[in-house]
């Protein structure tokens, strides 16, 4: 059935030359517009949208950036992220997140593996050198397969787990294609990982490849890929207003759609950027595979203790709402561009001691999980 209150902000996106691989990191030697140093200490620059990262392709110097559309209420409503307390970009340009030396230090370090997720319900760990300890990754979803897919949404609550260093936590939504080698895949969510960022913070957060997490992609704007059109939202920012059990929940509304020329990402009601279907060789067509939820990667060498890194909000599902962690309004999107209840969707917690997940519907949420747990404890030694 279609959702009557969500509408698409379609846009003619213009992109048909191919991207770089996208393995490499970007930084900016420009000056930027204007910057605005946050309260979190991160500083944001607004940069000119014909000088982002995707268009450091020498064939993409000339791109035209197309604007897409939004509303005040929805752009209020997401003053989530600390910066946009201190001052916002003007228009025509777009918000990164400065990478400082030690950034960049992190992020050479971490680019040299690959975190993945494959298709079915095990679970691996992309290495591109031997040197790298290998660790292991729990996961708590529920999932749809078999049907063609042409996006996904959900409405994801926010939280600030806990997090071992060198451990990671996530929620988020995936969106794949192929297999193997060719396995592309979208990501969106939220996630703290302090071996990028150097901090414990939550942070808004992509992440796209197009061989099965190998060689291409990268985390936000760290590469050529994704085309930000948007300066209400920076991606790897971190989220001042968080959710606390037994009060205010603090939610954000995801939805990946397929375009005239890409994959959009739209945050409640406005486009956020989106990732030619240049980049991609399975996503250039449908999806064939949804999956939301969480997962949290272990950084020990031998897996044979549990972390006690937490998932969501570190409370089980059987704590139930105002407690666990949730996302509702799981939908995924028909070639019609029309959003539709989920068709056997499949939950998969891959060690429910340690994070578990619970599918549930009602009339207000439609599908709906409950997710999370708080990682080691007596039954999850």
């Amino acid at each position: 059935m279609e959702s009557k209150g969500f509408s698409f902000c379609l846009l003619c996106v213009f992109v048909t030359i191919n991207l770089c691989n996208g393995s490499r990191l970007s930084y900016f030697d420009q000056t930027p517009v204007k910057s605005i140093k946050g309260r979190d200490g991160d500083v944001i620059d607004c940069v000119d949208a014909s000088n982002q990262p995707a268009f450091d392709h020498p064939l993409l110097k000339n791109h035209d950036v197309q604007k897409g559309s939004s509303n005040s209420d929805s752009v209020n409503k997401l003053k989530m992220q600390s910066w946009q307390l201190d001052g916002s970009c003007p228009e025509g340009t777009i918000t990164i997140r400065r990478t400082t030396q030690e950034d960049r230090i992190r992020a050479n370090s971490i680019n040299s593996f690959r975190v993945s997720k494959n298709h079915g319900s095990s679970s691996s760990f992309q290495a591109n050198s031997d040197s790298k300890p290998h660790g292991f990754f729990q996961y708590a979803t529920v999932r749809v397969e078999g049907g063609e897919y042409y996006g996904a949404k959900a409405v994801m609550n926010v939280w600030a787990p806990d997090v071992r260093l060198n451990d990671v936590s996530a929620s988020q939504v995936w969106v794949l294609g192929g297999s193997d080698s060719d396995l592309n895949a979208i990501v969106v969510g939220w996630h703290i990982l302090p071996e990028l960022y150097g901090d414990n913070r939550t942070r808004f957060y992509t992440y796209w490849t197009r061989d099965n997490y190998k060689s291409t992609g990268c985390y936000n704007l760290l590469c050529e890929g994704f085309v930000q059109i948007s300066n209400k939202f920076a991606l790897g920012a971190p989220f001042h207003l968080l959710s606390n059990t037994n009060a205010l929940e603090i939610e954000f509304s995801v939805v990946i759609f397929k375009g005239k020329n890409g994959w959009l990402l739209q945050l409640d009601d406005f486009i956020l950027g989106y990732w030619p279907y240049s980049i991609f060789t399975s996503l250039k067509n449908e999806a064939t595979l949804i999956e939301w939820g969480g997962f949290v990667f272990n950084s020990q060498i031998d897996g044979k203790q549990s972390t006690p890194t937490q998932m969501g909000s570190g409370h089980f599902p059987k704590e139930g709402l105002k407690k666990a962690s949730y996302m509702r309004q799981l939908q995924v999107v028909d070639e019609n561009l029309k959003l539709r209840s989920l068709e056997s969707p499949q939950p998969l917690a891959t060690q429910p001691n340690c994070y578990d997940v619970t599918l549930a519907n009602n009339k207000l949420w439609g599908d709906f999980i409950l997710y999370g747990g708080p990682g080691r404890n007596p039954n999850c030694p």
